[in-house]
């Protein structure tokens, strides 16, 4: 397994850099532009008035970095829709524009209801839904996961399982989650999910009432990612070897949970596509630029002429 705190930083690297080269790039492209939109006013105006070369420059300018901006994005979103579609459409799963610039992917998966979301980050979750009703949360041995923790007084389960003592665990249930970490089964599924993060820079697997999870995300590489159909055939699978061990392998949990408020919300919440809203606020944000410039050209005109 490569070492999970390694990749974290090489993950907080990776942000930094990013972030640098992202302004570097904004300031470079601004100047650009503002030097081009300057040229084309230069040149209308030498033609006509004074104040249309402004007026010309001031659109020049909002034109190329609105349209460019926007032109960017929907270049992302469409790559982004390929690639994806590529590795999730072979299971069987339906893809869908989720929250209008990432991907959700949604169908039978085994005989269960498989959700997968990818989202900002990158963050990547596959959600499948089980008959236990119990918490335990799975995960290698981050060393910011046990800042916090001992931060607000939470402590991992203590266990020696041969081979899974990188991982660690937190449940209310000390014996349930013990032995699911110690069947070969369940521990081989699990060593499949949280050894094999790709580029993603951390990763847990995640029982809660109902359902099972498994989330990677972050981005250890500068910008490059790609999750190939046979990562996603991997993930998917050895997430439904999991939860059918845990469920037919296994002793139940010794206590039943039920969702909290906030986990039922939180589900609502990630299942509610806000796609057609933020298009049209979107939509919106354009039509008033488009009505205040049409002003400021009325504006303009009348000024010219007085």
């Amino acid at each position: 397994m490569a070492n999970p705190n390694s990749d974290l930083g090489k993950g907080c690297l990776a942000i930094m850099a990013r972030s640098v080269l992202v302004y570097v790039l904004s300031v470079v492209v601004v100047l650009a532009l503002a030097s081009v939109s300057v040229v084309f006013g230069m040149i209308v105006g030498a033609f006509t008035e004074a104040i249309w070369g402004v007026v010309a420059a001031v659109f020049c300018f909002a034109l190329t970095a609105f349209g460019g901006g926007y032109l960017f994005i929907i270049g992302a979103v469409v790559r982004r829709k390929m690639l994806l579609d590529r590795a999730f459409t072979p299971l069987g799963l339906e893809g869908s524009a989720y929250r209008l610039m990432f991907r959700k992917y949604a169908g039978k998966f085994r005989g269960r209801d498989a959700e997968v979301y990818f989202q900002r980050g990158p963050n990547l979750e596959f959600l499948l839904p089980t008959n236990l009703k119990t918490r335990v949360g799975i995960a290698p041995d981050y060393a910011d996961t046990g800042f916090a923790a001992d931060l607000f007084g939470k402590q991992p389960v203590p266990h020696n399982v041969p081979g899974m003592e990188d991982l660690r665990i937190w449940s209310g249930d000390a014996a349930w989650s013990t032995n699911l970490i110690s069947d070969p089964s369940a521990s081989g599924s699990l060593r499949r999910m949280l050894d094999n993060r790709a580029f993603f820079v951390r990763s847990h697997v995640k029982f809660f009432p109902g359902y099972v999870q498994f989330q990677l995300f972050g981005n250890k590489n500068l910008f490059r990612w790609s999750v190939t159909p046979e990562l996603a055939a991997e993930w998917m699978n050895a997430l439904a070897d999991l939860a059918e061990r845990a469920e037919r392998g296994l002793p139940r949990p010794v206590q039943e949970l039920e969702l909290t408020s906030s986990e039922e919300w939180a589900l609502k919440i990630k299942r509610k596509d806000t796609t057609r809203f933020t298009l049209y606020f979107v939509a919106g944000l354009i039509g008033f630029f488009v009505v205040v410039s049409v002003f400021v050209a009325i504006f303009v005109a009348v000024i010219a002429n007085m």
